[in-house]
């Protein structure tokens, strides 16, 4: 079932038996990980939003910026280790990594 989209032309889809996350690219005929479920979906996103309104208020350093996304990608780690498993193929890949690393982005 597909749940929303995500920035970059993804669709999220919810695994509706074991409540599962993924995304595809729009058109795609695979899917990857994104959570392990709806709550630490919601997670992901509180912590995205935490650091969003701590840079308004502070304006990170790009030095900075890196170690808050290292930083923010351990977190999601202890909690979701779906989140930021390992890729394990070439065109596999971990939405938040990527999503916290991508300053330029402007995604956080």
């Amino acid at each position: 079932m597909v749940l929303g989209g995500l920035v970059h032309d993804f669709d999220l889809l919810v695994d509706g038996r074991t409540g599962a996350l993924f995304h595809t690219e729009l058109g795609a005929d695979h899917v990857v990980p994104v959570n392990a479920d709806v709550s630490t979906l919601a997670f992901t996103l509180w912590l995205h939003q935490r650091e969003q309104a701590l840079d308004k208020e502070h304006g990170f350093t790009q030095d900075f910026h890196h170690r808050l996304a290292d930083t923010m990608i351990e977190v999601l780690a202890s909690v979701d280790p779906v989140a930021c498993a390992p890729a394990a193929a070439p065109d596999d890949y971990r939405y938040w990594p990527e999503v916290f690393h991508d300053e330029a982005g402007g995604v956080l």
